[in-house]
């Protein structure tokens, strides 16, 4: 490790997948505040998700792009006396972030700006129809189908996030590209400036058609159920497409889009063939792997017992993911799993990206069914306006965190946590706000 410097504003010190920046607040000015966060900023952006990262010292608004990020740890200094400032009670992190070394009080009241509660993304249902068959697909409802959401409707979500200053935007389905309109619903989003992701299986892309979404989209999320086509079959129930599949992923993965990702069910295949995975993605170019802990009912998961993962399964697959996490791959369980499914809170922050895109905490998902939910998999008509969704009690409820025990509370990784997926809460418990199952198996 490298010794701190006393005469150093920022001290960076690195020891094996550990990073610790401490910021002297002795050194600290009105005059070199600003390029003091912009060098953190950087370093923190340099680093990516695998180190676990420690910033002494500066409070969340000073770093508010990376908070989402679990890796990310913020510490105080048991020397140091810390205060919040009257603007503090109106910020989202006020029960979490300590505030400001009170040293630097007159130095930083003017530079304190409240982090405003707001959504970050919309996820817009395109259509329900598909080239594939999944068997946990969330798409598979039951209710009374109805059309696919027109451009008109969409270019009215798009108008009413730009007045909310929400800057992402996220399509998927069904399968998006079955949609004769999907260059020209991405062409609209791209000039309304916002930041595109697209869900695709991949199987019905080509040069060309890559060649447009490098124009418009700036972030693909596509998937991989197997290691070869029998296994991916026994998912997505296509016989066929395996190999076009990884063709045009590689494609993807070696086009100017910036960014590529690949998701998984957590399968028993999956669970006992990492390797496998591991080897075939990277193979193909792949360097950020997704997986997902089973989010279907429990009637399914006793009809098909492969996706029924246990708490040994899960915790398998955080071991395997911090392994190849130190090897440069972003790895992550990236729906929600309680954090003290494991003791190791290094594991945790670098393999478990907790639910902080799930169930309305940072986005809503339009569904096709033409109204808002918390989640794909919650399907709660939270109302037919975004507005009308962030005022709805059902989600102002699920962010309070009342519901959840003292211990959950005052867990430092709550933010990230949040108790684990209400969609299994209510799958075990019959009720929306009771435990995660797995979480009730830590928390007494």
């Amino acid at each position: 490790m490298e010794n701190q410097n006393k005469n150093k504003l920022l001290n960076y010190q690195k020891n094996n997948n550990k990073v610790f920046l401490r910021i002297n607040s002795a050194l600290i000015t009105k005059n070199n505040l600003t390029n003091l966060c912009i060098a953190v900023d950087k370093i923190l952006c340099t680093l990516g998700n695998h180190y676990l990262i420690t910033v002494e010292y500066l409070p969340f608004c000073l770093l508010k792009n990376h908070l989402k990020r679990p890796n990310v740890k913020f510490k105080t200094s048991a020397k140091t006396d810390y205060c919040k400032l009257p603007q503090c009670k109106n910020c989202k992190e006020y029960n979490y972030c300590y505030g400001i070394p009170t040293i630097l009080n007159k130095i930083l009241q003017n530079e304190i700006k409240p982090i405003i509660d707001k959504l970050d993304e919309i996820v817009i249902e395109i259509t329900r129809s598909c080239n594939h068959n999944c068997r946990m697909c969330f798409a598979k409802s039951k209710t009374k189908k109805v059309p696919d959401p027109s451009i008109d409707r969409i270019n009215t979500i798009m108008n009413e996030m730009k007045s909310l200053n929400i800057n992402t935007i996220r399509f998927t389905g069904g399968e998006p590209l079955l949609r004769k309109d999907i260059f020209e619903i991405l062409r609209l989003a791209k000039k309304n400036n916002f930041y595109v992701i697209l869900n695709t299986n991949a199987t019905l892309l080509s040069t060309n058609k890559i060649r447009i979404l490098e124009k418009f989209v700036d972030n693909v999320l596509t998937s991989v159920h197997g290691h070869n086509q029998n296994t991916e079959t026994q998912s997505t129930r296509n016989k066929t497409l395996f190999k076009q599949k990884l063709t045009n992923i590689y494609k993807l993965a070696h086009s100017s889009i910036p960014i590529i990702r690949v998701g998984s069910i957590m399968t028993n295949n999956l669970i006992k063939n990492y390797e496998k995975y591991y080897k075939l993605l990277t193979t193909i170019g792949i360097k950020n792997w997704e997986i997902y802990r089973p989010m279907i009912s429990s009637h399914l998961t006793k009809t098909h017992p492969e996706f029924n993962v246990s708490k040994n399964d899960i915790k398998k697959c955080i071991n395997f993911l911090y392994k190849i996490n130190l090897k440069g791959i972003n790895a992550k369980i990236a729906n929600p799993v309680p954090f003290c499914i494991t003791n190791n809170e290094q594991k945790a922050r670098l393999t478990l990206s907790g639910s902080h895109a799930d169930d309305g905490r940072s986005r809503l998902v339009y569904s096709f069914n033409g109204y808002f939910k918390t989640s794909y998999f919650l399907n709660i008509n939270l109302g037919y306006t975004i507005v009308d969704a962030l005022n709805n009690s059902f989600l102002k409820k699920i962010n309070s965190f009342d519901y959840l025990p003292k211990q959950c509370k005052n867990c430092n990784l709550l933010r990230h946590c949040a108790g684990g997926s209400r969609f299994l809460a209510f799958q075990s418990h019959k009720n929306y706000f009771q435990l995660d199952p797995l979480a009730a198996k830590f928390v007494t």
